[in-house]
């Protein structure tokens, strides 16, 4: 597996492993892509730069690849040269804003890493379904090793036995679903789809969910409950129950709390985030 760049999850979770079922929740706005991208994709492109041990189908459903790509060289750009630049900067999209040239040179340089990464990623961001989803990710698969039948049953013999396979939505209540099904039934296709690929191929599918609104209620708050729970998981529980680690990414300005565990949100304000093991199915 590979790092996801937190030690402490790391610690506690194994960070990113084959055969690993994983789903990230938070409320909207809270930071849960930017957690997936960051842990899930690009530590992992770092990790695997010159091998070929990592892929993922990350299926982006909120952002386009466009942004995706631009989020992504903003990391890439501080980690190598200690510069800050947003995806904002990077497009230019300020008011009377430009890159300068000594800015413009290192995008440059950001995009070249990305172009030796491409083999290593597709990212989809149009319409999902179930069926769209299995017959991608089965296509894939085939490129990459082979289904062989057995007496009791089927299996996968990888081309590479040492590939790490992630496979990301985000999020997921964004899937289309297909007539004669609700989101949740297609969610929970979804889900059912994910683990039976990942039993029988080792891949590791990442979940981005919402959490329901109620999760903020005043009721809950009075009682002391303002952190995210698992049954707080927005349109299906399925994704959470299939899962080997449930993580949420919480925020206490979010919730209007003045303190948070021993730290001034006064003074951290929306800087502060806490991310939270719900589940860890190991440990």
């Amino acid at each position: 597996g590979t790092t996801t760049g937190l030690d402490k999850l790391d610690d506690l979770t194994g960070g990113n492993l084959p055969n690993n079922f994983i789903v990230i929740l938070a409320q909207s706005g809270v930071g849960k892509s930017s957690l997936m991208l960051y842990s899930y994709f690009y530590k992992a492109l770092r990790t695997h730069e010159n091998d070929d041990n990592y892929f993922c189908y990350l299926f982006s459903l909120e952002m386009s690849a466009t942004m995706v790509l631009g989020k992504i060289i903003s990391t890439y750009l501080y980690e190598e040269f200690n510069v800050r630049l947003s995806i904002n900067d990077i497009f230019s999209r300020k008011k009377n804003y430009t890159l300068s040239d000594e800015n413009y040179n290192l995008v440059l340089k950001g995009i070249e890493w990305i172009k030796k990464m491409e083999s290593k990623f597709i990212i989809f961001d149009k319409s999902l379904n179930a069926e769209i989803l299995y017959t991608l990710l089965l296509k894939e698969l085939e490129k990459r090793g082979s289904f062989q039948e057995t007496e009791n049953r089927k299996i996968y013999i990888p081309n590479n036995p040492n590939l790490l396979f992630n496979v990301i939505i985000d999020h997921i209540s964004l899937v289309m679903p297909s007539r004669g099904r609700d989101l949740k039934r297609e969610i929970d296709l979804i889900t059912a789809y994910l683990v039976t690929l990942r039993n029988m191929t080792k891949l590791s599918p990442i979940i981005v969910q919402q959490v329901n609104r109620e999760q903020s209620s005043m009721e809950r708050r009075k009682q002391g409950l303002s952190d995210i729970r698992q049954s707080d998981a927005a349109d299906s529980a399925d994704p959470t129950k299939a899962a080997e680690v449930v993580i949420a990414v919480f925020s206490p300005k979010k919730e209007k709390l003045n303190t948070y565990v021993g730290y001034d949100v006064s003074i951290l304000d929306d800087k502060l985030r806490a991310i939270q093991l719900l589940k860890g199915r190991y440990g």
